[in-house]
């Protein structure tokens, strides 16, 4: 394989690097070198995943040179147990973190192709790994319990195994096992997927995981075995790390929860007062705990009662407070900062009765609503606390919003069933709007490095102001392909002439949707294989489709709009349900192959699973087309929240003098959309091979500023049309072009 030197640091690449290449690794090595966080953005299709690993792993084999040559210099025993304990030969870890699983495989796909075997391990969770016939068809909370019981009474035979596997297995840590790995040997008599990783990260080298195993307090300090201040960590695929750290740090606490939570604390009791009526059971015996559970559920039911007794105003939005305000309420309920402790105790104290009420009854276990009440609790516990002496509280950076029930929030999803003693069904949210607190507490447990990368997080100087940690290191890289692989062209008007744009103001006119229709039916006819229709939203998609599916849709010649799409390539529909989305993404591959149509088509949205992480290399994805900007809802609270946190802060930052080094609210919510589109236009242009066109239906791309906001890669290649003809043309003439490329 080609060796390089990058930074003073030998890496060895798997085939000829890029220029980019070589520039990109150089900022990871120097980052390294320098105990430095490094901020990188390179397009989708430059190699940034292997990059990485490559000069990570290149500079942790240098380190551990460099100790091997010190530890050689020593002399005698004794000099070389100083040396260890001086800390010059130390144990270091690089933990990589990427969104999903299925981008954590595709990690350990391209460490396969390198060079390197380090030790490693691949976290997952128990849902992913468990292979017990009983205990991985449990969801949530309860696997994790039944799990742990099952384990203490030495009762699951694949945890059993564990040790003996591993024995048998020594060089497990090295062989690069996924989890579809460990599950597929742990189903064939090897030991618990589980364990065995948790086994494996106590001396690996390369930890990949989840990002959330690092942003979320409670599940970060259950990996005791790392010691972070020997840790360099890695963001990959980071453009949703704001979002991802803010939710880790907020919880929604609906009525129905609340109500369930009574009716749980309920049930501890009754369990409680049959174990005292029970044959043998002694006279008292347990009328304390029955007690302490009675002024449980009477705190949750004067809890209920103060989210309650708010005064909403008609319009639904609700009503916000500020961060300390929740001290205040939860006080109405008499959980104190005093307290929380002892609450907290009990909490978990109904949660085993429960636990133990299932298990004498012979039952699963259920998924309990108790324990994330507990986990509402530490949240605002953990606010309380300051990231360094000069920082204010951390609830200063929270707000306090009760909704009355007529919207639904967006962050946690309803349990079902449940009702509330009360008409009104309100919900309490205690929202973090500082995804920098997440990450000022990685920094304080002393990592020499944090590397947050994408294919899309420009502009760097706001993701940098949001995560609030310095970066000495960035870059912005192009694309590793020749300009001819790739057609960007905006398109402000329709076939009609009809000027395109899908502002709140148009995008419901029955004009412009046909227009927009017949566009893409145009472009469909024109694009080989897989075409790729992104919107901003489901709404704004469903209606546009409804709208194409009428026979009065405005269609320019015989059948409907609909009619004349699909007569040039199969459609798929997005579905809104998750759970859905493979087989949608499944039957879309199925139709591209359909030798009696030009491929297929796939309608989808901005910030949807097709548009932010669904690979459409080659054949399915020759061309993207984006109908519009997809801007949050300004009446969504949260959104509107976020807009006046950071426009505050505008206002005192210029009060003390400091001038407007920040982030405005509208800054940031033009930057949330111009992020999704470019996320969504890395769709195609997956390799240093492929090719494709990405078209912007929509005249407001053509503004110097969304221009700008475009992905750097993409601003030289942008075209704008004023008619619809010469976008028809110019895409005509580049597919043309590409006729005498193979077809992968």
């Amino acid at each position: 394989m080609p060796k390089y030197i990058v930074g003073g640091v030998e890496v060895e690449f798997p085939h000829p690097a890029y220029d980019c290449q070589l520039a990109y690794m150089r900022k990871v090595v120097d980052a390294l070198e320098g105990k430095a966080n490094a901020l990188l953005e390179s397009p989708t299709g430059t190699g940034k995943t292997l990059c990485l690993l490559c000069a990570t792993l290149g500079w942790l084999e240098a380190k551990k040179g460099q100790d091997k040559a010190k530890e050689a210099e020593a002399e005698g025993e004794v000099e070389r147990a100083n040396l260890f304990l001086m800390g010059l030969k130390e144990s270091r870890t690089i933990v990589y973190a990427s969104r999903t699983h299925s981008q954590l495989a595709k990690v350990v796909k391209e460490l396969r192709s390198t060079s390197y075997r380090p030790k490693t391990c691949v976290l997952g969770s128990r849902q992913q790994m468990c292979i017990h016939p009983t205990v991985s068809k449990i969801q949530g909370n309860a696997q994790n319990q039944a799990c742990r019981a099952l384990v203490a009474k030495q009762a699951c035979k694949a945890h059993n195994s564990v040790q003996e596997w591993l024995l048998a297995n020594k060089q497990a840590a090295t062989q690069l096992l996924d989890i579809e790995d460990l599950v597929r040997l742990g189903r064939s008599g090897g030991g618990c997927p589980f364990y065995i990783s948790r086994e494996l990260q106590a001396d690996a080298e390369l930890v990949i995981l989840p990002y959330n195993y690092l942003v979320d307090p409670k599940i970060r300090k259950s990996m005791t075995n790392l010691d972070w201040s020997k840790c360099v960590l890695i963001f990959d695929e980071a453009h949703n790390l704001e979002r991802v750290c803010t939710d880790a740090a907020s919880f929604d606490l609906t009525s129905v929860r609340l109500s369930q939570c009574m009716a749980e604390v309920q049930g501890a009791i009754e369990h409680k007062l049959q174990q005292q009526s029970g044959p043998g059971a002694a006279m008292g015996e347990g009328d304390t705990e029955v007690e302490s559970f009675r002024v449980t559920k009477t705190v949750l039911s004067n809890l209920e009662r103060a989210i309650a007794a708010h005064d909403f105003p008609p319009n639904g939005d609700g009503v916000t407070f500020p961060g300390h305000y929740i001290f205040e309420l939860l006080a109405k309920a008499d959980i104190t900062v005093e307290n929380f402790e002892v609450f907290l105790d009990q909490l978990l104290a109904v949660t085993q009765a429960l636990e133990e009420r299932d298990e004498e009854a012979g039952k699963s276990r259920s998924t309990y609503n108790v324990p994330s009440l507990a986990d509402a609790v530490k949240i605002v516990q953990r606010s309380l606390g300051k990231l360094s002496e000069q920082d204010p509280p951390m609830f200063e950076g929270y707000r306090v919003h009760i909704s009355d029930g007529k919207k639904e929030n967006s962050r946690f999803s309803r349990a079902p069933g449940g009702s509330s003693t009360f008409k009104r069904m309100p919900t309490l949210s205690y929202w973090c709007f500082l995804p920098g607190i997440a990450m000022r507490e990685l920094a304080n447990l002393g990592v020499g490095t944090i590397i947050v990368t994408s294919g899309t997080l420009a502009p760097l100087a706001s993701f940098s102001h949001e995560l609030q940690l310095p970066f000495r290191e960035s870059i912005e890289n192009p694309h590793v392909i020749d300009p001819s692989q790739v057609w960007l062209g905006i398109v402000k008007c329709g076939p009609s002439n009809v000027r395109l744009n899908s502002s709140y103001r148009t995008r419901d006119l029955a004009e412009y949707k046909s227009d927009l229709g017949n566009a893409i039916a145009n472009f469909a006819r024109v694009v080989p294989d897989g075409l790729l229709v992104f919107f901003p939203s489901f709404v704004v998609m469903n209606k546009c489709v409804e709208h194409w599916q009428l026979p009065s849709g405005g269609s320019s010649g015989s059948g409907t709009i609909w009619d004349h799409i699909t007569r040039h390539k199969q459609p798929i529909i997005e579905p809104r349900e998750s759970k859905l989305f493979a087989q949608a993404a499944e039957d879309f591959r199925a139709k591209l192959e359909d030798p009696a149509f030009r491929g297929a088509i796939f309608f989808g949205v901005c910030r949807g699973k097709a548009s932010e992480g669904l690979d459409f290399s080659d054949r399915a994805g020759r061309a993207v087309i984006v109908t519009g900007i997809p801007f949050a809802m300004k009446t969504d609270p949260q959104v509107r929240i976020k807009k006046e946190v950071l426009d505050d802060e505008c206002r005192k930052r210029r009060g003390e003098g400091r001038g407007l080094s920040t982030l405005s609210g509208d800054q940031w919510y033009r930057q949330q959309a111009s992020r999704a589109v470019n996320q969504a236009l890395g769709r195609v242009i997956r390799h240093r091979h492929d090719y494709g066109a990405i078209i912007l239906l929509d005249e407001r791309f053509g503004s110097p500023s969304a221009q700008n906001d475009l992905s750097k890669w993409l601003r030289p290649h942008a075209r704008t049309f004023e008619n619809f003809g010469g976008a028809a043309g110019a895409l005509t003439k580049f597919f043309r072009g590409r006729r005498g490329q193979v077809q992968v």
